[in-house]
């Protein structure tokens, strides 16, 4: 039908344009929404379909899908980290101000916030949540001349139930929600604290060989991995080397210590693979651990610097992101077979730039990779930061997704399948990108080329929230 014969369909049906709303297209920027008319006539047509039923028109407009940002709240300064519990709260570590946030996850309104540690200094927290008591474990270095402390929250009201001694410089802690109990990786003292979930009472201490930093813990085989790095310098070869032990979470006993890679750092565990995977950034390999033995079963060579790893146990993978080389790499989590290698484009060219972090939608089978997008010669972020959305099984690059200013934790609720996304926040290089870092830098030599002295305030941490991969 053309224009014309449309037309006079209308005036026959006793109809004119004006009877038929103006199709807008909604699009977003920073979130704030932005209407055009589409242009009459032919866009019109392209856009409705117009039905008949007993002489009656009826317009059926082609749906514009919603943004995948589901929102973005304010935190505390400095959050590193974000739990969300199933149907709870969400729950965001802020570090620089020693607060725990609490954040209710379908709309992202602010619950309560909690003070778990010092003010005035830097603290370093590490959080885990256990669903069926109703407890979020907070452990916190003020300082490692001091001792840390294990803080309990009533995760529903935010009320503190008690405040534990944990060790010293305690960098790490897990829960075994099956056996009931806590585990505290203490750096300075080499030791892991096992203590009742319930009581926070201490019921044994572990002595490893090495300064622990990382736990992962398999609820199915009642095990949790202690990963670590020798921190004895009269070898020099004992300074990168990485060590993994393997503990009894129902007796807290320790089963078996081995040897991984060099530099150890990121660890997950594959509960029915039965594997625990350690990122080895020293060496740029991955060590494949049996969650049963603690035996190494395989060494992986994947290319300097893995750093975040997730796993996706419905399908047994393992994923890896490198932090130097901008490539993202599925390993088999049984075998440490290569599935499939995609490159993300160029890594930061800076030390400040944080590794990407990364996480698994095991029911779709996408994986999310964050970036900060743009940043200066100083490392500073010139924007907002931003998260890729891959299908695991191609590399392909499903959606590209504007989040908030350094992003550096990501994680997937598993019952909502919402990905979140913890933005670092901090202060905004203003001079507009590579002509302000070009005039800047001549303004050195010539003042008349300066741009002038440009400030902006820091930009709060936040958590942006993206809709489930269906959505995408």
């Amino acid at each position: 039908m053309t224009e014309a014969e449309h037309t006079m369909w209308m005036k026959g049906q006793g109809l004119s344009q004006s009877h038929v709303p103006p199709v807008r297209a909604m699009t977003t920027t920073r979130g704030a929404w932005r209407q055009r008319h589409a242009p009459p006539g032919r866009a019109l047509v392209a856009a409705a379909i117009l039905l008949t039923t007993g002489g009656v028109g009826l317009a059926a407009l082609r749906r514009v899908p919603a943004t995948p940002l589901v929102y973005t709240t304010t935190v505390g300064r400095g959050p590193t980290a974000a739990i969300a519990g199933a149907g709870g709260p969400l729950f965001v570590s802020n570090d620089a101000d020693a607060t725990v946030s609490a954040l209710d996850a379908a709309t992202g309104r602010p619950l309560y916030t909690v003070r778990t540690g010092a003010t005035g200094v830097l603290t370093t927290q590490a959080m885990a949540l256990d669903g069926g008591r109703q407890r979020l474990f907070v452990v916190n270095t003020d300082d490692i001349g001091t001792a840390s402390r294990l803080v309990a929250l009533d995760a529903r009201t935010g009320a503190i139930v008690r405040v534990v001694r944990a060790g010293h410089n305690a960098r790490a802690v897990a829960v075994d929600t099956r056996a009931g109990h806590v585990f505290v990786a203490n750096a300075a003292d080499h030791t892991v604290r096992m203590l009742d979930a319930a009581s926070l009472a201490l019921v044994r201490t572990v002595d490893v060989p090495y300064a622990p930093t990382t736990i992962a813990v398999d609820a199915r085989a009642a095990r949790a991995v202690v990963v670590g790095y020798s921190d004895r310098f009269h070898d020099p070869d004992e300074r990168t080397m990485g060590w993994a032990s393997l503990l009894d979470t129902g007796a807290g006993t320790l089963l078996r210590t081995v040897g991984v890679g060099a530099g150890p750092g990121a660890v997950v565990v594959d509960a029915p693979a039965g594997r625990a995977v350690v990122a080895n950034a020293g060496d740029g390999t991955l060590s494949l651990l049996d969650t049963r033995s603690g035996r190494v079963v395989r060494t992986v060579p994947v290319s300097p610097g893995p750093m975040t790893l997730a796993v996706d146990a419905r399908r047994g993978r393992v994923v890896v992101m490198n932090g130097w080389d901008g490539v993202l790499r599925v390993v088999d989590a049984r075998t440490g077979a290569l599935l499939r290698t995609a490159y993300l484009g160029s890594p930061p060219s800076v030390m400040a730039a944080p590794p990407r972090a990364v996480a698994v939608d095991a029911r779709s089978g996408r994986v999310f990779v964050t970036a900060w997008g743009r940043t200066d010669a100083a490392g500073l972020p010139t924007g907002d930061g931003r998260v890729q959305a891959l299908d695991a099984s191609t590399g392909a690059v499903q959606a590209t997704i504007a989040v908030g200013v350094a992003p550096v934790a990501i994680s997937v609720e598993e019952r909502s399948g919402r990905a979140i996304v913890v933005n670092g926040g901090g202060v905004i290089d203003a001079d507009g990108g590579w002509q302000g870092q070009f005039l800047r830098r001549a303004g050195q030599w010539l003042p008349w080329l300066s741009p002038g002295a440009t400030t902006r305030p820091p930009v709060p941490g936040s958590v942006s929230v993206l809709a489930p991969s269906a959505a995408l």
